[in-house]
């Protein structure tokens, strides 16, 4: 990376020096170095009663890469290093040594604190020096934060979620300069960092201190308070907010109240049986036009992002479940002619497939949609953009967990006059792979549900054939799972010109496999609500189906609080569930206890796209694209939001 006023960046002095031959060969043995700290302010690993920085016993430091002995010393004012490693001057040096991942100096996402404390680990310093005496200097500020609990809560938080209101990156690789003197500063960056910090505590926490990069927190932050039960307090200040390196600040005056807005009685109910979906709070993963996200779990564990952005397709991936994301990178992107146009890839959608597949073990399929826009100028001189048909349906694989990605391949092409849309990739139990889309070839105005079919992990696919089919109208956006021998297919429908779309499920044995096609008056279609979504002024479109251990989830997009407006213009993601014990004759026909993950003012704003991911233990992930600065304007800056399925209800009486 780069950056002015400095020798070399400082993530290189501490990577080329560590590994220097030049180095090895003229000078020998050890170096010991004298460490003070800076005196203003901030904290180190221990906060000295009266407010001075003391070393701890375990520290450890890293010098031009090579990592420094355990100190024994504790609650010191200055410190005495050994590096086994012949490193030679400049030295460029870094506590803590942790703080280095793969050659990147990175201020946690998620720090474990104690009670009127910090996390050591996010404590950041650094000097840059000619000789063995180092003097540290802070590269963050801290923010203490105090708790003010109900009179008649028992409840005590041991995890609270940090985050900016803004969407200011708050915690991720930074970005490291020194001056003349050697004095540190740092940045953060905006495309490796997150918004959110996870606080965590083996105990309940009423006082603490959240280590921050030097940043300015235009409107303020939030905090989502839980115990091992769930969120059960809110806090939040709308005030700017100035973090200054080497400095402490008392948060502004914070607003406490029960979650979901309910009176602060905050009892459990042992005895409540209705599920219910506790959400966390957004964590934002993509600024600036990203939309379309979608993420799933990956065979080692790590959570993949995809999503469209104009030109480009993209995948991000997350070590920590979701609290912070890698930096993005391209998948597949528009090569042809960008001369008047405004091509897409668009609609991405992958899934990896399981260990155990007999044909490609591991291989993540990667589907977009392709569509071109070609710009238009009116008889009033203004610009617009017509489709430039066809659509196609294609697909990049990759072998090595993402880290290489194949050329696209095209799979299907519309015709010249009607598009294809919105592919959803499925494996099934016996290794084959499909490839679900909404087709309106051959028709005009209308689509269907086509699905093709790989029988070698992704190589080759068989041609497609209409899984379903609703004539005259749009069968759309569909997405599958598969359970007790069933493929189960969300799409958005309508039943009349009168209606707006709304969810609706079909039930396909794997035996049958869409040998024939599933009209609109077919059986096996069902609606899974308990009070139905369908209605002539209230859109609910776009849904996407996951299943967790216990329960059917599905989101959807809905405009209940902004009828009038044009169908998507406003829509935000709702999400309903229902546990699996409750099917009959093979449907599930009981979804309820609608919650919204994203709180959004529909007279701004919309939160569209959207999809689910199931992460385990009846936990979820919700993804969603929204607008900017106070989620205001339209779709693009790109969320997740974790949510916890629970039966144990609140009694707020």
């Amino acid at each position: 990376m780069k950056n002015t006023g400095i020798l070399a960046t400082a993530i290189c002095c501490i990577a080329f020096y560590g590994c220097s031959n030049a180095s090895l060969e003229q000078n020998s043995g050890s170096r010991t170095f004298s460490c003070t700290l800076e005196d203003n302010g901030g904290g180190k690993t221990v906060l000295a009663d009266a407010g001075s920085l003391l070393w701890s016993a375990g520290d450890r430091i890293i010098v031009n890469g090579e990592i420094s002995q355990a100190l024994e010393q504790d609650r010191a004012t200055s410190a005495t290093f050994l590096v086994n490693a012949p490193v030679q001057a400049p030295y460029t040096a870094v506590y803590p040594a942790s703080a280095f991942s793969e050659n990147k100096l990175v201020l946690p996402a998620r720090q474990q604190v104690t009670e009127g404390g910090f996390d050591p680990a996010a404590a950041l310093m650094a000097v840059l020096s000619e000789t063995e005496t180092l003097r540290f200097h802070h590269l963050c500020g801290y923010l203490r934060i105090n708790i003010e609990y109900p009179a008649n809560c028992s409840r005590r938080a041991t995890e609270i979620t940090f985050a900016s209101n803004s969407g200011e990156t708050v915690a991720g690789v930074l970005n490291l300069a020194f001056d003349a003197e050697g004095i540190p500063s740092a940045t953060i960056s905006a495309e490796e960092g997150s918004s959110t910090i996870q606080i965590t505590a083996g105990s309940g926490l009423s006082s603490f201190l959240i280590a921050l990069p030097e940043c300015r927190l235009d409107r303020g932050f939030s905090l989502r308070i839980a115990d091992q039960e769930g969120v059960f307090l809110t806090a939040e200040t709308g005030n700017s907010v100035e973090i200054v390196k080497s400095r402490i600040l008392n948060a502004p005056a914070l607003k406490f109240s029960a979650a979901d807005g309910k009176l602060p009685d905050l009892v459990e109910d042992e005895s409540g049986n209705e599920p219910v979906i506790i959400w966390e709070s957004p964590v934002l993963v993509s600024p600036w036009c990203s939309t379309y996200g979608r993420v799933h779990r990956l065979n080692d564990g790590r959570l993949m992002c995809c999503y469209s952005n104009t030109w480009n397709s993209y995948a991000r991936f997350s070590s920590d479940d979701g609290t912070a994301w890698s930096a993005a990178k391209t998948v597949a992107s528009w090569t042809g002619d960008k001369t008047g146009t405004c091509a897409r890839m668009d609609n991405p959608e992958f899934a990896q497939l399981s260990a155990s597949n007999p044909y490609k073990p591991g291989r993540i399929i990667y589907a977009v949609n392709e569509r071109v826009n070609r710009a238009i100028t009116g008889e009033d001189g203004s610009t617009g953009y017509e489709s430039e048909y066809p659509f196609h349906i294609s697909i990049a694989v990759s072998d090595d967990n993402g880290q290489t990605w194949s050329q696209l391949k095209r799979l299907y092409s519309s015709s010249s006059r009607n598009g294809c849309y919105e592919p959803f990739i499925l494996e099934l139990p016996d290794g084959r792979v499909q490839i679900y889309f909404a087709d309106e070839s051959p028709y005009y105005g209308y689509q269907n549900i086509s699905v093709m079919e790989s029988t070698d992990g992704g190589e080759n696919w068989g041609e497609k054939r209409i899984a379903c089919y609703s004539p005259a109208f749009r069968d759309g956006m569909p997405t599958a799972t598969v359970f007790n021998g069933n493929i189960y297919l969300a799409i958005e429908y309508v039943g009349s010109q009168l209606e707006k779309f709304h969810p609706q499920i079909i039930c396909e044995s794997l035996e049958d496999n869409w040998s024939s096609i599933v009209y609109n008056n077919s059986a096996k279609r069902f609606f899974p609500f308990t009070k139905s979504l369908a209605s002539s002024t209230v859109y609910t479109g776009a849904p996407y189906l996951i299943q967790t251990e216990n329960y059917f989830v599905l989101s959807y997009q809905s405009t209940k609080g902004s009828e009038g407006d044009a169908d998507t213009a406003h829509a935000v993601m709702e999400v309903q569930l229902c546990p699996k014990s409750e099917m009959s004759e093979g449907k599930f026909t009981t979804m309820r206890s609608a919650t919204r993950p994203m709180q959004i003012d529909q007279s701004k704003s919309c939160g569209k796209w959207n999809s689910l991911c199931s992460l385990g233990d009846d936990t979820i992930m919700a993804i969603t694209s929204t607008g900017g600065t106070g989620h205001e304007s339209s779709a693009g800056f790109l969320y997740v939001i974790k949510g916890r399925i629970t039966t144990k209800s609140l009694n707020f009486e």
